[in-house]
């Protein structure tokens, strides 16, 4: 006599159960191996093989290399962006000491002049 794995008992290993299946899940399974004409057991398995073969092919996620290469491309395009930041403000600054050196200018031209100097040196 066969049961629902298509071994013999004696050629069977210890009973395997499954907690925690809903019913649906194990209709839906009992009618795909029907119609498959298979034992439940096999298509169980076919399934179970096949998404682990699905699995190890997948890629777990992005390798270290890839990471390190897309941080290192966001920090240049960050370093870049402060960079034109950096220039417009000086430019700006430069034009206001030109400004304030003009013969109308106040005697606010020594500040400007040195926020300027700090920031070429950077």
């Amino acid at each position: 006599m066969q049961g629902m794995s298509g071994l013999s008992p004696k050629k069977r290993e210890t009973p395997w159960a499954i907690r925690g299946v809903s019913l649906e899940a194990r209709n839906a399974a009992a009618a795909a191996a029907r119609r498959e004409a298979v034992t439940l057991g096999g298509w169980l398995e076919r399934a179970i093989r096949q998404q682990v073969k699905a699995d190890r092919t997948q890629a777990v996620g992005p390798t270290m290399e890839e990471t390190l290469a897309k941080l290192a491309e966001s920090m240049a395009r960050q370093a870049e962006a402060t960079q034109q930041q950096n220039a417009a403000i000086a430019a700006r600054l430069e034009a206001m000491e030109q400004r304030e050196r003009e013969p109308s200018g106040n005697a606010g031209g020594n500040l400007l002049g040195r926020l300027y100097g700090l920031l070429q040196r950077k």
